[in-house]
């Protein structure tokens, strides 16, 4: 084996377990954020995920966006390239904004103009949850080795949000059924349990 491809899966191998054991969401953006700049130097990027309760894509992460572009961005994403990635399953890949313009490149208050973008899927188990999105004031700014960066960040970032979730849904039952235990071992009245159903 070459040495530079020696490199590159000794790279990847640390990215991979940089993604392993997280139990919180911070942990999750600051590791995206740290490795991300390490593997490629991008100026705007947003992880949008899907928020099951509000039923819409949230910005997860966001680098490079005011606060006001982040609103923006998060109230009009299922709208533009996010929402059209999130609900295909396709990578959106444009070279050149001015020269490719699109239904999903909707005007908006951003203080610098995007000539490049590239999304791509976010899954946890082949189920689509968000989209990972680059873009750059530059045309013709990404390349094949940025649409195999983001896959692979795409699927860690995925996989650990899903596993965080998880994690923090047990330990929230796990709270109630202690608390639970306790009322039960301290009363001797009758205690009935319902869900917001009844």
């Amino acid at each position: 084996m070459n040495k530079e491809l020696i490199s590159t899966l000794e790279d990847l191998e640390k990215l991979v377990f940089s993604f392993t054991n997280m139990d919180s969401y911070e942990q999750l953006i600051e590791t995206i954020k740290l490795q991300i700049d390490l593997v490629a130097k991008i100026d705007t990027t947003g992880l949008y995920l899907f928020d099951e309760v509000e039923n819409k894509l949230k910005l997860f992460y966001a680098k490079g966006f005011s606060p006001e572009e982040i609103e923006l961005a998060e109230r009009t994403a299922m709208d533009r390239h996010p929402g059209h990635v999130f609900k295909t399953g396709e990578i959106l890949w444009i070279n050149d904004q001015l020269k490719e313009h699109n239904v999903y490149s909707i005007d908006t208050l951003k203080k610098s103009l995007t000539r490049s973008r590239l999304y791509v899927p976010v899954k946890s188990r082949q189920q689509i949850i968000g989209a990972f999105g680059i873009q750059s004031e530059t045309p013709n700014a990404f390349s094949d080795k940025h649409v195999a960066i983001l896959k692979v960040f795409a699927a860690l970032a995925g996989d650990a949000y899903s596993s965080i979730k998880k994690n923090l849904l047990i330990k929230k039952q796990n709270e109630e059924n202690e608390t639970l235990s306790i009322l039960a071992k301290t009363t001797s009245n009758n205690v009935i349990y319902t869900d917001s159903e009844g």
